[in-house]
């Protein structure tokens, strides 16, 4: 056993900690430094250059002032199966319309009309497009690689933030009831790192069970676990199974909008197959992921794309809009447009469905003083429901609940008199983040990790769901919780971020299942055979896990505000079908 008498790190200290890089996390640093607050923003790899915003889609919504919401709310509300609120939707038009406003001042990489003066940006092309059987969504093109190289400049322009590249989160620290900062680890120079702060953004995006889309491979759920550990509620959990349609060559994440301009899926044998199991056209992307997996299951695939019948006006907008992943086609030998190319519904976990860290309000504070939530890390289940708002609305809750985390981390920063404390009062808590590499043997994290994915990612479990295979799922994670993962063993800092990432892909699995066999119906994301119903009386409600004093989930019910439902005449709608 290798004992580190003095634990090696380096001591930080800072206002407002954003961890996670992305989008949602580099508009919280922006906002918390205009609170009169410094801001330290570390990530796992390379703020602005990791994770999965860099690579998002190329569409985000976007309506104006000038818009009446009321259209777009009512059908986004239908296609998220109620289970949302409506305020929060028009919070966030509102809120991620601001947003774009600020970027257009910067130059952003959005689509523009060829209106400029010389020297200057042309105004904003926004296009109205079907996006997941939406007809009501207007949307802005984007490059959002050069977004987000803008954001880490404009992070930097700051003067009030900083920030700490190839750092990993493991450990908040909590005194007297609230947040006051956290251990990581610097891999790459083999040191821990203290970072005093009074106030934490958790931006750290969700769990993708490091699948094969672009940036999921960053995706553990450490922002869950963090929160967990210090007494925080998740929410929605059971939606943390998301799966997209996902070119088998190349990663084409976020590509619902190619059913939307005319694509269709083929079968086996070469027959559309969508229209048995939604009348809409395009379906929602929950039914096409379904649909795919369904037809594979019952001996009729492989499946295909056809784009062949796509307008040549549609297939330029598509070319500019996602030039990365035509060119990602080019080079994998695909003339998406001329040949029927194979597809499958690919998991990407919490990324296009609604898990997430439970908040109340606006300012995005969690359950513990002193910790706040966006993007990804935080519950979209008051904004997508049981459906998905990848890309499009993804995106937009990036801006707005970034920026609105950011706000509440500054002001709660400003108003905290809380002081700094010598290092030395967390020597145990340092001692403790090495525990895996003073192991001189055992499992390596990567054989564990792998044997949570057979658990999570396939079909047969996680897009087909039923209570008696959810529970060997589950009894199988909880042996590995509780007799692999205490046990495993890290050679060396790169290793033992790892062993962190199991620790966190493991609960989020956990509360999955846990979720997903507490809710007794069929809606969204979340099918179960055994009950394949969609039940509005009984379960339009969220579900809310909270740890207990053994760290155990206890779970309540919300339920869903059915006032502003009933006003959009939604409710008695759906009743009727």
């Amino acid at each position: 056993m290798r004992v580190f008498v003095e634990v090696p790190h380096d001591v930080y200290t800072t206002d407002v900690l954003v961890i996670g890089g992305g989008l949602a996390g580099c508009w919280a640093a922006i906002a918390a430094t205009r609170q009169g607050s410094r801001a330290l923003v570390v990530d796992k790899g390379f703020v602005g250059g990791s994770g999965c915003s860099v690579f998002a889609g190329g569409v985000v919504l976007y309506l104006t002032p000038e818009d009446d919401p009321t259209d777009f709310v009512r059908e986004h509300c239908r296609e998220s199966e109620l289970l949302l609120d409506p305020a929060w939707v028009e919070w966030l038009v509102q809120a991620n319309y601001e947003r774009i406003a600020e970027l257009d001042g910067w130059g952003a990489p959005f689509d523009r009309h060829d209106d400029a003066a010389e020297g200057q940006a042309g105004s904003l092309h926004r296009r109205l497009i079907y996006v997941g059987s939406r007809e009501t969504v207007w949307r802005l093109g984007l490059d959002s690689v050069e977004l987000m190289k803008l954001m880490r400049k404009q992070v930097l322009r700051t003067k009030q933030a900083k920030l700490l590249d190839h750092t990993t989160i493991v450990k908040l620290l909590v005194q007297d009831g609230r947040i006051v900062g956290a251990v990581g680890i610097r891999r790459q120079d083999e040191r821990l790192c203290l970072i005093q702060a009074k106030a934490i953004v958790l931006a750290a995006g969700g769990c993708a069970w490091k699948g094969t889309h672009f940036g999921h491979d960053m995706l553990c759920g450490e922002a869950y676990k963090l929160a967990w550990d210090v007494g925080a509620a998740l929410m929605n959990m059971e939606y943390a199974n998301g799966y997209i349609a996902t070119n088998t060559r190349f990663d084409s994440h976020g590509q619902c909008i190619l059913a939307a301009i005319g694509g269709k899926y083929l079968n086996g044998e070469g027959e559309p197959f969508l229209g048995k199991y939604s009348d809409k056209v395009p379906p929602a992307i929950h039914v096409i992921a379904r649909g795919m997996a369904s037809e594979i299951r019952e001996g009729r695939g492989p499946i295909q794309l056809d784009l062949s019948a796509v307008p040549v006006k549609d297939r330029e907008m598509w070319l500019h809009a996602f030039k990365h992943i035509a060119e990602l086609a080019r080079r994998s030998g695909q003339d998406l447009f001329a040949d029927r190319t194979q597809w499958h519904p690919g998991f990407n976990g919490s990324v296009s469905g609604s898990a997430g860290v439970y908040f109340t309000d606006t300012t995005m504070a969690a359950s513990v003083p002193g910790l706040f939530v966006a993007g990804d890390a935080a519950t979209r289940g008051y904004v997508v429901g049981a459906s998905s708002g990848i890309t499009f609305l993804n995106l937009a809750w990036a801006n707005g609940s970034g920026y609105a985390a950011g706000v509440g981390a500054g002001e709660f920063a400003q108003n905290s008199g809380q002081e700094a404390h010598s290092d030395a009062k967390w020597k145990s808590e340092l001692a403790e983040a090495l525990r895996p590499m003073e192991r001189t043997g055992g499992l390596l994290p990567d054989v564990v990790y792998g044997q949570l994915q057979t658990q999570a990612m396939p079909p047969e479990v996680n897009i087909f769901r039923e209570g008696e295979r959810m529970q060997r799922a589950l009894a199988h994670v909880r042996t590995l919780q509780e007799e692999v993962v205490p046990n495993l063993f890290a050679p060396d800092f790169h290793e033992l971020v790892k062993c962190y990432e199991v620790e966190a892909t493991a609960l989020t699995t956990d509360l999955m299942y846990e979720a997903a066999l507490l809710r007794t119906e069929s809606r969204g994301w979340h099918f179960r055979e055994d009950y394949p119903q969609r039940d509005d009386t009984g379960w339009l409600k969220w579900i809310v896990a909270e740890p207990d004093e053994k760290g155990e989930p206890d779970f309540r019910y919300v339920s869903v505000p059915r006032k502003r439902l009933e006003e959009l005449g939604i409710l008695e709608s759906a009743a009727a079908v």
